[in-house]
């Protein structure tokens, strides 16, 4: 999901192709910022790869396996078990919002003080000041009273497994709110498997789980009618006829004829339900799976059916036929440039101004765009010198805007691409020539709301969200839905990035590593503050005295802003009112943000890597401030107090020193990396790290961290990193091997490693894993050396993907696995298996199951200490002695959501937890450890210092002609910054 590895790959290959017309031949600096021949870029097709879930056999029902229903048992199984003797309170450490530094990162690009990804809102009508919103996101569900001034959750010790993908309050019935739980955007990394529909009748006191529930693992939408209450899933439709006690399924015919429902677990990827207005019996669905008819492991469409279907008589059970597009020129397919297969996922909105009850908005992706191999420009692709398949004209996934005036029996093409490129405020076109333009990503980015006092005015949500005017140009003809034409204008209300921000920071590394100084004013079209990007939900109402506010949630938490004549917009015209980029309050008062990995660092502070807000680092007062940019994954302390090593998706690695003040990339340039590469770190010896794909990297050297120097030649490159070992190919349809999980203590490591764990690779059924490592009877492992490193057995070992290993190293041929699976969508046991923990003792060779009584979940971390084990997993921390099948619950007060990673301190005394959508927290031991995983040994590995190569090559070395020439290395000068990369973003994971 990371937009800046695209850019990076595409401004490597332009430059390139640059220096290669210019006749230049040597470029010094080539070997810091090329990507090896393997690393593919990450492109919207890649993404398919890495994130695309396994698809799975169906039982008896239309549904397949219930994900959420196996979530609930887990729950209830952790619930059961006994608390581990001696257990202490978890402490909550934050971040509480993370700010940013001025002119670095998303300090430069101006963005407000961020949380966790806002997934799910829910204005409550009912209050009449608009002050009252309910929140949803991987933390819980949260409300406010005062527009979002103060924020309180209202889930915690009430909905266990708690990330939140929608909320819905019943106007009819002041008081109930729903909360669908589970959050499936598409199979990307902020996907998170939930429990089903919760319910309250209280506002929020007390909430009940029905037993008849939906199925699927994420609820994407749910909307309250007088007929019903009805809930999408990424399996399907469902409907509650008494206020949420039950719910019914309610098939679709998805399927190619539309005559019963679609293959699944995809075919009735829910994305919008709609009640008309004045006419609650009618209801309209959005089936709307991102990648439509993308190829399947069986060679059939994943979606057969996108598209909408209606029910005029209440949305019971077989009443829904689907709703044909009548002409080319008036269904969502109207566009030229569309591809050939233009409906993906779909948001729907009527008009809720005055005698709108008619009009219908729909904002649509691409799915033939989002699968990748079509170009929306109509263009040749570009040559491609160094073989990495970039193209930067290969698609985004934007189908368009549409509007319809007779109820959505025609269409009228709004918006496309192309249309939005023009449009004012926006950053993100700027670059529509390098790949990168206005939707993007518009199968994760998708919402459309209308304005309920002007009939003309409409915002959607991509990556920047837009506030567009569609007047009529012909008001005589309104009643031929066939012949209306619009005069449309539109702005970006929620821009990428402050403009001068944005590329000083891509800039930055050619003066110095300086940020060249941007204006503070705030009042420029393009300069001052903004929220962030990836926009998920949002809700305009209707304040008292005729004004309006929006609140909004997106990739970095929730925003709120009162409409007013705006100075920097072209909509603000006459009485009518427009929202700004500049005048957003945050709505994140809550530690609510999503650590991959966290661990402690010097001062007592503690770094959290943090998805699309970069790496930061937390005080003991909770306050959070960002170190690096990009998705924040993993992160170590590095060999002072002051410096750290993070890492983004992929393999891109950064060295970190000053407290951020430098910075280095020191990516390794693995074979076939996972998304979420692992990394590891010698508790003995903070500059010995470990990472891999389908090979294995040993780090052997730091460069200088000043990106200056980088660039001209004397910065550490590829080089650094000596490759021990290469798995090659798994037994899993020819497929690589791939790294999921580490531990390293000296010369000894083990890597959890796994074939065909990608699901376009093929269902679950066909998964391998397996352990690398240099423990090898008779050979003696040495630092960064090749002799031991071989390929374990892995006998015993089930199909799932083994997340982490933990071993003694003073008994190193004993080897501990944690396991997941890896399917959102639902997954058959009798196929992947029921074990969570294993264990062998003879290096790999040989597995046996320890799960025991430990619940039926993925484990995402696992932990040596003094002889006991604690295994992190999506419904909690739990504790066993090492060997035992006997688990019992670590600690109190963690809140029932994933728990990503556990680290220990060097004493072994202090744990922090990575709790996604909650942020860190750290539980204390009575005493230090004597022996265990992150500690270190009383006698410590010699320290290597860092090692700085000398200056060598730079900009007089490589013999530029003029133009073309110097023009190819500042391409290539903004690929070594960009891939950094300096600051956040999906997603990627």
């Amino acid at each position: 999901m990371d937009p800046r590895s695209r850019l990076s790959r595409t401004l490597f290959v332009g430059g390139l192709a640059l220096l290669v017309a210019a006749g230049v031949t040597a470029v010094p600096v080539a070997a810091a910022v090329a990507p090896a021949p393997h690393d593919r870029p990450a492109r919207l097709t890649d993404l398919v790869e890495n994130d695309l879930r396994a698809t799975i056999p169906t039982d008896a029902t239309i549904y397949g396996p219930n994900s959420n229903a196996i979530q609930y048992a887990a729950v209830k199984a952790a619930q059961k078990l006994p608390k581990a003797a001696g257990s202490a309170p978890w402490k909550e450490f934050g971040p509480y919002g993370v700010g940013f530094v001025n002119g670095v990162g998303n300090g430069a690009e101006k963005l407000g003080p961020v949380g966790g990804m806002g997934t799910a809102l829910a204005v409550d009508t009912n209050d009449a000041s608009g002050n009252t919103a309910y929140f949803g996101d991987h933390g819980g569900v949260y409300v406010t009273h005062d527009a979002g001034k103060t924020v309180t959750n209202i889930s915690d010790g009430k909905i266990p497994r708690s990330p939140v993908g929608a909320l819905a309050i019943d106007p009819s019935h002041p008081g109930d709110l729903y909360v669908g739980t589970g959050i499936a955007l598409l199979t990307i990394s902020g996907d998170a498997s939930g429990t089903g529909m919760w319910v309250s009748h209280d506002g929020g006191k007390t909430f009940t789980r029905p037993a008849k529930n939906v199925g699927g693992y994420g609820v994407n939408v749910i909307t309250a009618t007088p007929e019903g209450i009805f809930v999408g899933t990424n399996t399907g439709l469902f409907r509650s006829t008494d206020r949420g006690a039950s719910f019914t399924a309610v098939p679709l015919p998805t399927n190619a004829a539309h005559t019963g429902p679609g293959p699944q677990p995809y075919g009735s990827w829910i994305t919008a339900i709609n009640a008309k207005p004045g006419s609650p019996n009618e209801v309209t669905v959005a089936v709307g799976f991102g990648f439509g008819h993308r190829p399947g492991p069986d060679g059939k469409p994943l979606s057969e059916g996108n598209g909408l279907y209606r029910s005029t008589t209440g949305g019971a059970p077989g009443s829904f036929t689907y709703m044909p597009q009548p002409t080319a020129d008036f269904s969502f397919s109207a566009g030229q440039l569309d591809s050939t297969d233009p409906v993906g996922r779909i948001s729907l909105a009527y008009g809720s101004a005055p005698g709108q009850e008619n009009t219908m908005w729909a904002l649509v992706s691409d799915a033939g765009y989002a699968t990748g191999g079509q170009n929306i420009f109509g263009l040749p692709d570009l040559p491609d010198p160094a073989g990495l398949g970039v193209n930067p004209l290969k698609p985004g996934a934007l189908n368009g805007l549409y509007r319809s005036i007779d109820d959505g029996q025609h269409w009228v093409e709004q918006e496309t691409t192309l249309k939005l490129l023009p449009s004012l405020n926006s950053v993100e076109n700027a670059l529509a020539a390098l790949g990168e333009y206005p939707g993007v990503q518009a199968y994760y980015n998708n919402w459309v709301a209308t304005d309920p006092i002007d009939p003309n005015r409409v915002y959607f949500g991509l990556e920047e969200a837009f506030e567009g005017e569609y007047g009529l140009a012909n008001p005589t003809a309104v009643a031929d839905p066939t012949n209306v034409q619009y005069a449309t204008k539109s702005q970006v209300m929620e821009r990428y990035a402050d403009f001068c921000g944005f590329y000083t920071t891509v800039s930055s590394g050619l003066i110095g590593g300086t940020s060249i100084a941007c204006p503070d004013t705030g009042t420029g079209l393009y300069e001052g503050a903004t929220t962030h990007p990836d926009q998920h939900v949002a809700q305009v109402v209707k304040l008292p005295g005729g004004g309006e506010r929006i609140y909004s949630g997106n990739d970095g938490g929730f925003f709120v802003e009162d409409a007013g004549l705006q100075a920097d917009g072209l909509l603000a015209t006459g009485n009518l009112l427009s929202f700004s980029n500049n005048t957003w309050r945050p709505a994140n008062p809550v530690s609510n943000l999503q650590p991959y990995h966290a661990a402690f660092w010097s001062d007592g502070r503690i770094l959290v890597g943090l998805q699309d807000n970069g790496t930061a680092w937390v005080t003991p007062d909770g306050k959070g401030t960002e170190v690096c940019g990009g998705d924040g994954v993993d992160v170590f302390p590095g060999p002072t107090d002051d410096s750290l090593f993070c890492t983004h998706f992929n393999d891109s690695v950064e060295y970190v020193t000053g407290n951020g003040a430098n910075s280095a990339g020191i990516s390794p340039q693995t074979i076939t990396p996972w998304g979420l590469t692992p990394m590891a770190q010698d508790p003995a010896d903070h500059t010995h790290l470990i990472i891999g794909g389908r090979d294995v990297q040993e780090l052997t050297a730091l460069g200088d961290p000043n990106p200056r120097n980088q660039l001209l030649g004397s910065g550490q490159g590829t080089d650094s990193w000596a490759t021990v070992y290469d798995a090659g190919a798994s037994p899993a349809r020819g497929t690589d091997w791939q790294a999921s999980a580490f531990q390293l203590s000296g010369a000894l490591a083990y890597v959890g490693t796994c074939g065909a764990c990608r699901a376009s690779y093929g269902d679950t059924s066909t998964i391998h894993s397996t352990v690398l490592t240099d423990v090898k009877a008779g050979c003696t492992p040495k630092y960064a050396d090749k002799a031991c490193w071989h390929t374990a057995a892995g006998h015993g070992l089930p199909k799932r993907r083994i997340a982490a290993v933990a071993f003694d190293p003073a008994h190193p041929s004993t080897v501990y696995v944690g396991l997941q699976d890896v399917s959102f969508v639902g997954y058959d046991p009798k196929i992947v298996g029921t074990q969570r923990i294993m264990v062998s003792k003879d290096g790999g060779e040989h597995f046996t199951d320890v799960s025991g009584n430990l619940p039926l979940t993925n484990v995402n971390q696992v932990l040596l200490r003094d002889g006991q084990l604690i295994a992190a997993t999506d419904v909690g921390v739990f504790t066993a002695k090492a060997g035992s099948k006997a688990w019992s619950r670590l600690g109190s007060g963690l809140p029932a959501t994933t728990v990503k990673d556990i680290r220990l301190d060097e004493t072994g005394k202090k744990m922090v937890a990575a709790v996604f959508g909650r942020g860190a927290w750290v539980y204390t031991f009575p005493t230090k450890a004597r022996t265990g995983t992150g500690v270190v040994p009383p006698k410590k590995h010699p320290q290597k210092p860092p090692t700085v190569k000398p200056p060598g090559g730079g900009l007089a070395a490589t013999g530029l002609p003029a133009g073309l020439g110097v023009a190819g290395l500042l391409l290539l000068a903004g690929a070594v910054v960009v891939r950094r990369p300096p600051r956040r973003h999906a997603r990627r994971g």
